[in-house]
């Protein structure tokens, strides 16, 4: 019987030892890896001459025959044989050699079951939502300064009212416009989508760091979006996510979130 000295790796598994017949059986090809006792290596089966000579040879292209040339070819030179190279005795390891290993494809970044949005769709979703707001915002300014305008009295007024009415009026009321309209709006989303509008948009939702559970509460999304207000002035949150690992603005740190892709 013909000993079991063959191993064979499928499907980046070794398996064996086999004879060279369950070798066969276990799908042999010219490009198999196979190693056995004494071998330095894995080596494709090819490369073995007591394998490859049980191969069958590779079938010949259909080549047209060659057209006699017109003129006889020049007389060849007689060449000494190429020198034979110094025979070098094989290292024998002393176990089984690890099969190859392939680097596996870069993954996106997850968390859980969630894959963490990047900082271009974050700032994309940003700037959705600040113009959404920013326009609704100065929809509501502008009827409430021609309101104010025509209701308000022209004449008879002390000096000092007269003053404080444009502040009042071209200051003050785009402020509170603003802020009322992204806490009500801010309040709505988070409590119905978890997070902005940007988020809704762009396919994104906020969640929380802990529990991964959908971050919807409506007040702490207020606060949330307060706080990216008042930080994005100092540019800081922006720059932070670019190094963070979990992609986390300083905002997110303070409310424990993360922002992901909506499944």
């Amino acid at each position: 019987m013909e000993p079991k000295t063959w191993h064979i790796a499928i499907n980046g598994q070794q398996q064996g030892p086999f004879d060279v017949n369950e070798l066969w059986q276990k799908g042999l090809n010219s490009d198999s890896l196979v190693w056995k006792k004494g071998m330095a290596n894995w080596v494709n089966a090819k490369d073995i001459p007591e394998l490859a000579a049980e191969m069958p040879p590779p079938v010949p292209p259909d080549v047209p025959p060659p057209v006699p040339p017109d003129v006889p070819p020049p007389i060849p030179l007689s060449s000494a044989p190429p020198p034979v190279p110094p025979s070098v005795p094989p290292q024998v390891p002393s176990s089984t050699p690890p099969l190859p290993v392939f680097a596996p494809k870069p993954q996106p970044a997850t968390t859980g079951n969630n894959e963490l949005a990047d900082f271009g769709i974050r700032a994309a979703a940003c700037f959705v939502n600040w113009f959404i707001m920013t326009t609704a915002s100065g929809i509501i300014s502008f009827v409430l300064i021609t309101l104010a305008s025509a209701i308000l009295p022209t004449s008879g007024v002390p000096f000092a009212i007269q003053f404080l009415v444009p502040i009042i009026l071209y200051i003050f009321m785009p402020f509170i416009s603003f802020v009322g309209v992204c806490a009500a709006m801010s309040y709505y989303t988070y409590t119905n989508y978890s997070g902005n509008l940007g988020h809704k948009i762009l396919g994104l939702k906020v969640i929380r760091s802990d529990d991964g559970s959908d971050f919807n509460n409506g007040i702490n999304g207020v606060l949330r979006e307060l706080a990216k207000s008042i930080m994005n002035v100092f540019v800081l949150p922006m720059i932070w996510l670019l190094w963070d690992e979990k992609r986390q603005n300083l905002y997110d740190r303070m409310f424990r979130t993360l922002v992901v892709k909506r499944r």
